[in-house]
């Protein structure tokens, strides 16, 4: 029979998970709002024969592609955080303390998140989860 494992360390790799999904939604919209951008700019330039793109397309869009990396990063490294809180890794517990450092200028909500994981992955019986 598997191991049960204690109900906060579950809540905080379920909290990862939604920062991924939130982050990767936000990919999305980042994409969608490149590609809302772009086409009807090639549409108009396919019937103009004028000037692609303004400097300002130029710097809104690659601002948005930027965004959206950063934002596909964070998505991933949420992911893989909890998928190691999922499977007992000490290094997801390190970095799921990085994310909660990471969250705590984001007051009032991230700050009181951020505290109390940081609280809760630093308790020694917690850390016992952990070793392997």
């Amino acid at each position: 029979m598997a191991e049960q494992k204690p109900d906060g360390i579950m809540l905080v790799a379920i909290y990862q998970i939604m920062k991924a999904s939130l982050a990767f939604v936000g990919f999305l919209g980042a994409l969608i709002a490149v590609l809302l951008l772009l086409v009807p700019s090639l549409i108009e330039r396919i019937q103009a024969e004028g000037e692609i793109f303004s400097t300002t397309h130029i710097f809104i869009v690659s601002v948005l592609i930027a965004v959206g990396f950063v934002l596909m990063i964070m998505a991933f490294c949420y992911g893989i955080t909890a998928y190691g809180l999922f499977r007992s890794r000490n290094w997801a517990r390190i970095l799921s303390i990085v994310w909660a450092v990471l969250d705590l200028p984001m007051f009032p909500i991230g700050t009181a998140i951020g505290t109390i994981i940081i609280v809760y992955m630093m308790n020694p019986d917690v850390k016992k989860n952990f070793m392997q």
